[in-house]
């Protein structure tokens, strides 16, 4: 392919500084999460009722993991779910930086997103 560097290939340096606001920040999106819990994951899941919304999401992205011999429970698997919904807000948050989407695109994407990133906390 035209344009395509090979694998293993490094990319050229910035000729000049990268636009500062171009950086999109990262401080107030962290989340604590971490591998290192030490007590068990705790089922918040209400018996008998049908599921909410969110029990329901949260159902299905665990059916989609477990099909995958994998599960949000694990600390490690939700670590790293929670790293991709990071990107993802980030993205998100570029595009409104921007001026690809609106307030109220952007209010509604980051919203959706955050209801799935807490789907390990649902479990």
């Amino acid at each position: 392919m035209p344009g395509v560097e090979p694998a293993g290939s490094t990319p050229p340096p910035f000729e000049t500084e990268p636009d500062i606001a171009d950086v999109v920040s990262l401080g107030s999106r962290r989340r604590a999460r971490t591998i290192d819990r030490e007590e068990p994951p705790v089922n918040r899941m209400r018996d008998g009722d049908s599921p909410t919304p969110e029990e329901q999401l949260a159902l299905t992205v665990e059916g989609l993991y477990m099909h995958r011999r994998r599960t949000l429970t694990d600390p490690a698997t939700a670590e790293a779910y929670d790293v991709a919904f990071e990107v993802a807000l980030i993205v998100v948050e570029g595009a409104l930086t921007r001026g690809h989407i609106s307030a109220e695109q952007h209010r509604l994407l980051a919203g959706m997103l955050q209801d799935a990133r807490d789907v390990p906390d649902v479990l």
